[in-house]
């Protein structure tokens, strides 16, 4: 069974977060009427590191083939591909929100998520136990492409 299934932050959230995490340097001195000049070059580029990883940890897609596993944040960099022959099992599960998101160690193995608190585990044939935990918020579809 293929499956192919985009998840998404939703725009206001991404708004948020940018503005919270660098809106001290830049955005607070325009919104207060002072000229741009007085914006620091170091606040306008932190705004704008800070803009490029917000904006590719927004969108994660999976793609379940006969052949493989593919998961990929928006712009297909990180990627993971794992082989459909190396996945032992999958099963759907909830972390805990304070795991955070983008690509994580966890105990026994990888958390890849954006939003939400659902997954699918994948436990490798290989590795005593090494799992990935994808975030997903379909959960049920992915676990059952994936023969969970």
């Amino acid at each position: 069974m293929d499956y192919d299934h985009t998840q998404q932050v939703s725009g206001v959230w991404l708004t948020s977060l940018l503005v919270v995490s660098s809106g001290p340097g830049v955005v607070v001195p325009i919104v207060l009427g002072k000229p741009v000049e007085v914006v620091s070059p170091w606040a306008i580029l932190a705004f704008l590191l800070v803009l490029v990883v917000l904006r590719s940890f927004s969108a994660l897609t999976v793609t379940v083939t006969s052949e493989c596993l593919e998961v990929a944040f928006r712009w297909g960099w990180p990627r993971k591909q794992i082989a459909r022959s190396d996945i032992a099992s999958a099963k759907v599960v909830r972390h805990s929100a304070w795991q955070g998101w983008g690509i994580r160690r966890v105990s026994g193995g990888w958390l890849w998520r954006i939003w939400g608190r659902s997954g699918v585990q994948v436990t490798m044939v290989e590795g005593a136990g090494k799992h990935y935990t994808f975030g997903t918020d379909d959960p049920e579809g992915l676990s059952q492409a994936l023969g969970g």
